[in-house]
Parts: structure tokens; C-alpha cells; sequence
């Protein structure tokens, strides 16, 4: 299976000083993209992204993703349009190093860490999938079209039925 968008750059051409690339999604790759990530729409992506070489063959990461995408509201299942503004910031590693690192020894991940480690194969970073990733990761899990109300929810009204704890609460205290 390919990457729905895919933006590659050799690690021997990032110079010591690093290197700006700025990335931007054809139409055709937000179709891709989008289908890929099950949603009805990627309207634009584009990411300013700085490269870096770090620590021997390894190289840092940092810069923005901003997108535009249409996700289905969890409410009225019209369209809901999201702006992303996504720092990015991870630390590559050579797949080829890494691979015998993390088998010889237990890796310990830390969930607050902010600086998250990943691999690259055969001296190619792919900007595409790493944007992609990112993008998957921001999308709002439960998505609202703009002016779109859930307070009308049964278990939002005050005068909806009692439940059977609320009573069997009632009666307890009235015992005591």
C-alpha cells in the first residue's frame, strides 16, 4: 500500500546548517489524503518545515503543518470544517542504526515528552507521510459544523425522567 502523499528528500543533500522546505498538497494528494484518512475533504495542507542534522546520522525536525479539512459533524452529519495550526517537532533516526539499537535494549518512552523519535529508510526523509501522520493525529475526534448545538440532549434536561440510582438516592435519604 503507497502513502497518499508523499514528499521525499535525501538526507545527504540537508547540509550541516539545515534547510527550510516548504511543502504544499496538490489537489490530487488531498483527494488522497482525505480518502485515505476516511473524511469527506482535505482542502489544503501546507507545512514550513526546518532539517536539521543532530547526533551523528540523526537529524531534528521542527516547524508548522496548516490545513484545511471537512470532517462529518457527530451532530447533524453535515459538513464540519477544521483549521489546523500543527507544531511539529520529532527527531529522526536511520532506520538501519535504530533497528539494532532497539533490539538490543528496552526503550523507555516518556508520554510527556514533547521531542518523539522516528525512523527514516535508505537515507530518505518523506516529509509526506510524516505531514499526513500529523494531520491524523490533530483531526478532532468529534467533530461540530460551526453553530451546531447538543444541549437538547435528553440527559441535559432538567425535568427528564428520573433515573433508578437517582431514585434509589432519594430513598436512602429520606430513610435516614
Amino acid at each position: 500500500m503507497s502513502a497518499p502523499f508523499s514528499y521525499t528528500v535525501s538526507a545527504r543533500d540537508v547540509p550541516a546548517s539545515g534547510r527550510i522546505y516548504k511543502v504544499e498538497a496538490d489537489a490530487d494528494e488531498c483527494r488522497a489524503i482525505a480518502a485515505d484518512l476516511n473524511i469527506p475533504e482535505v482542502r489544503s495542507l501546507t507545512a514550513q518545515i526546518e532539517i536539521r542534522p543532530v547526533r551523528g546520522r540523526s537529524f531534528r525536525l521542527r516547524g508548522r503543518l496548516k490545513a484545511e479539512v471537512v470532517q462529518t459533524c457527530v451532530v447533524s452529519l453535515g459538513p464540519a470544517i477544521q483549521h489546523m495550526d500543527e507544531t511539529i517537532d520529532l527527531t529522526l533516526l536511520p532506520a538501519e542504526v535504530a533497528g539494532a539499537e532497539y533490539q538490543a535494549k528496552d526503550v523507555l518512552v516518556d508520554a510527556m515528552e514533547t521531542d518523539t523519535s522516528e525512523l527514516f529508510q535508505n537515507g530518505r526523509i518523506d516529509l509526506g507521510t510524516i505531514l499526513a501522520e500529523h494531520l491524523a493525529l490533530g483531526l478532532d475526534p468529534y467533530p461540530r459544523a460551526e453553530g451546531v448545538d447538543f444541549s437538547g440532549h435528553i440527559e441535559d434536561q432538567e425535568d427528564a425522567e428520573e433515573s433508578a440510582f437517582g431514585a434509589l438516592a432519594r430513598l436512602k435519604s429520606t430513610e435516614s
